[in-house]
């Protein structure tokens, strides 16, 4: 056997070694995508939390500052001190209080507390914190004007505090939206980074399919084939003489007229009654147009020619290796079938969206369409993410647009913010060009090119596999015309058998009674004569000795054609034997040689891609991260402090201009 050194478990661990490629395709490069989206998300999940404690603090602010005002302006009448009571004043800002307003201890120590417990939450932990348990305790002691004196310095302390945190607040959005097109191409390259190495591993599983699968030599699988075709041209021709010959076994007899070939229908009582002839044609007529490929209508046509009238073969006539064969030919069935029916799923899921057959279900929020319309609806919104400019909801650009609405943006007068963003050094015109593509950067335009390339061919591979799972169905075919074969030569064997046994058994009682009527004869009994002569008329009529030796000729020749007729059948079953692994070795290398050829582009596609990345950050500030491009992390997450990242970054920005554009500051990730 050609195929002798390919052993069953270097096959199933080189389908393994693909099938877990082929699974962990998108797999590992969509997870670090989610994973850097996923960041990129909590730091702007940030920014509402700081703004809200910002405008709170603002608010506040403004408050005491109110508070500040209208006790400045006032002055303790010193008639009406003894009771608490504050003649009304105007302030510099010509606010009022009214008259009778109570500032005894107990409204200034509230109005102080609170002041104070904001004081303390805004500043935190800070070394600045003043104890108001103990001001408060001595409130009632301290003179009016040292209080005012202290209340003051820890206003102007919040106010200082709230000035120092809008600016690192300004910075830190600052930082985080200059850093935009930076980080954008750190995830577009580590996504399509992990989509190369992805490929590479399927493209090295299949060659290394391809590669150990084929370890038989060509000139021998050439001449090996060259001699099963003449051969099966010999069987063939064989086996049509056997049919032949099996049908007629029992029509054509030596001492009796043979009986008419012709197709006659005989009606009775609206029941069809095929003469032998017809049958004997039909039976042939089906032999001739599955030669080689019997099934079990060809079986039991030339059993019904024959005249079998029981088909069924029991277990204990057959032997171990006819069940065996018979249980291998049902499981190839079935694995055929399932195969068929994945290309039928594989098919309708890839081009319409639809799974049929008894497969996983689906959720059904997931929208029934092509999955090229799927991976394009992706594409758009991981680019629009990419872009970093602002898109209107309502009109999204570049998602089924045509070119001239793609260019179709937002006026400046209509957004009065980017003029702001841009003064602070915010890049909002899209310079690598995800959703353009026209001005500087073509990211957009390539990476819509990559997933073009993928799965390019996929109609024209499905429809190649099924053609081969066709051609494999033969060789089942085969198999299973090895199991009816025998099948029919035990079951003509056993008739031509039970023919015999009963002419023989009939004769013998013909004999009986004929010596019987012999003796009666001989004693003068003619009452038992004649009921002899009747009982020999009505059990045993036409039964000679000519019939019984009929019936053990057709018996030594439908033993000699069952011998025959499972010698044809165990030669073809050899040859498909021999060439079993043929079908299945060039069924993975059209798999192999599909999957390498389709890696192979979409690394091509990959390469433009990524170098149109890095291409596209000679139109980005890179050092506009504020970061040190060490401390970037692996999901892509990005630290925010401002301090201790200026004198690495320059250094780290002039390591990379050396390079190619973007080559190390992308690698770093």
């Amino acid at each position: 056997m050609p195929y002798r050194k390919l052993s069953k478990s270097t096959v199933d661990e080189l389908l393994r070694v693909m099938a877990k490629q082929q699974i962990d395709r998108s797999t590992p490069s969509l997870t670090i995508l989610d994973q850097m989206l996923t960041a990129y998300v909590g730091d702007m999940a940030a920014v509402p939390p700081s703004l809200l404690a910002y405008q709170e603090a603002t608010s506040k602010m403004a408050e005491l500052e109110d508070v500040k005002n209208s006790f400045g302006g006032n002055h303790y009448n010193n008639n009406n001190h003894n009771n608490g009571m504050m003649t009304t004043s105007t302030n510099k800002k010509g606010s009022s209080l009214p008259q009778n307003q109570t500032t005894d201890n107990s409204f200034f120590k509230e109005s102080y507390k609170a002041f104070m417990n904001l004081v303390e939450v805004k500043k935190g932990h800070s070394n600045r914190t003043v104890a108001t348990a103990s001001w408060t305790s001595s409130v009632d002691e301290t003179p009016f004007s040292t209080q005012q004196q202290h209340r003051q310095q820890q206003l102007k302390a919040f106010e200082e505090r709230v000035q120092a945190n809008e600016r690192l607040l300004r910075a830190s959005l600052t930082a985080l939206c200059r850093a935009t097109p930076v980080r954008a191409a750190r995830m577009a390259h580590k996504y399509l980074n992990g989509e190369a190495c992805q490929a590479t591993l399927v493209s090295s599983a299949a060659i290394s399919l391809r590669t150990k699968v084929n370890v038989a030599d060509p000139v021998t699988i050439c001449n090996l084939k060259r001699k099963h075709q003449e051969a099966q041209k010999e069987d063939d021709k064989v086996e049509l003489e056997l049919v032949q010959r099996i049908v007629a076994i029992g029509n054509n007899r030596k001492f009796q007229q043979p009986i008419s070939t012709e197709s006659i229908i005989e009606v009775d009582n609206g029941v069809e009654h095929h003469s032998t002839g017809l049958l004997r044609d039909k039976a042939i007529m089906l032999a001739r147009s599955r030669v080689g490929r019997w099934d079990s209508k060809v079986a039991l046509s030339i059993m019904e020619a024959i005249g079998i009238e029981d088909a069924e073969v029991q277990v204990e006539e057959t032997t171990r290796d006819l069940r065996l064969v018979r249980r291998h030919a049902i499981g190839l069935r079935e694995n055929v079938s399932r195969c068929v029916e994945a290309i039928a799923i594989l098919r309708s899921t890839i081009f319409t969206g639809d799974v049929c057959g008894d497969a996983t279900p689906r959720s059904e929020n997931l929208p029934r369409q092509p999955i090229q319309q799927s991976r394009r609806e992706h594409v758009d919104r991981l680019k629009t993410v990419l872009s970093g400019c602002y898109v209107d909801p309502q009109n999204p650009v570049g998602r089924n647009l045509s070119s001239q609405q793609q260019h179709q943006r937002p006026l400046r007068s209509t957004l009065p913010s980017m003029s702001v963003l841009q003064q602070s050094g915010i890049v909002t015109d899209d310079p690598a060009g995800w959703l353009t593509g026209k001005k500087k950067g073509k990211c957009g335009q390539a990476l819509w090119l990559y997933m073009q390339s993928r799965d390019v061919d996929i109609l024209g591979f499905l429809e190649k596999i099924d053609k081969m799972m066709e051609d494999y169905k033969d060789r089942v075919e085969a198999i299973e015309s090895y199991v009816y074969m025998q099948c029919l030569g035990i079951q003509l064997e056993k008739h031509f058998s039970k023919q015999r046994a009963e002419a023989l058994a009939a004769f013998e009682k013909k004999t009986d009674i004929n010596t019987a009527i012999n003796i009666a004869q001989k004693k003068r009994l003619p009452l038992l004569v004649q009921e002899l002569e009747a009982k020999l008329a009505r059990v045993t009529p036409n039964v000679t000795h000519t019939g019984v030796k009929e019936a053990k000729e057709q018996h030594l020749v439908s033993k000699t054609l069952k011998t025959q007729l499972g010698e044809l059948a165990l030669r073809r079953f050899q040859r498909a034997r021999e060439t079993s692994m043929d079908r299945i070795v060039h069924i993975l290398t059209a798999w192999s040689n599909y999957e390498e050829v389709t890696a192979s582009k979409e690394l091509k596609a990959l390469t433009r891609a990524m170098d149109e990345v890095e291409r596209s950050l000679k139109y980005i500030n890179v050092s506009a991260d504020g970061i040190s491009h060490q401390q970037i992390g692996g999901s892509g997450s990005m630290s925010m402090s401002t301090g201790g990242g200026a004198s690495t970054k320059n250094a780290n920005h002039n390591n990379s201009s050396r390079k190619r554009p973007g080559r190390g500051l992308l690698s770093e990730v």
